[in-house]
Order: structure tokens, then C-alpha cells, then sequence
């Protein structure tokens, strides 16, 4: 089963936390600390994405570990 992390702001924080979730996770006023405490807990358990928000509910970019797990991408 795919782990599904979100790093996303929320009040004057950055959140790291499991989809499933919502109330538990990494907490902490710096986006880029938080992402990467979340990083290294998604290389931990493997089969993981994060998913990093630039607002809430807005998706800017996906990470996939291991990288190989990443979709296929096509020229066109």
C-alpha cells in the first residue's frame, strides 16, 4: 500500500502528515524543514509519495521513493 504524505501550510505553520492521518504529523514553522523530516520518513518506510502544497488544496509538486516507483513519463 502507497504511504501518501502532504506537506501543506496551515495557520502560520508547515505541516508534514499521512493522508490518513490528518491530525498527527510534522510540525514547524519552516516549509523546507518540515518537507525534509517528511522526506526522510517517506525513504523510511518506502512506496511513499509526498505531495507538497504551496496553498491548501492546491497540489505544486509530487515525490515519489523510491524515485523508480515515479510514473513513466512521454515525450509529446
Amino acid at each position: 500500500m502507497k504511504h501518501k504524505y502532504h506537506v501543506e501550510p496551515r495557520h502560520d505553520q508547515w505541516v508534514g502528515r499521512l493522508r490518513s492521518q490528518p491530525d498527527d504529523g510534522i510540525i514547524g514553522p519552516d516549509k523546507e524543514e518540515v518537507l525534509a523530516r517528511t522526506i526522510a520518513l517517506a525513504k523510511e518506510v518506502g512506496d511513499a509519495s509526498v505531495y507538497i502544497h504551496d496553498q491548501p488544496g492546491l497540489i505544486h509538486e509530487e515525490r515519489t521513493y523510491p524515485p523508480r516507483r515515479d510514473p513513466m513519463q512521454f515525450k509529446g
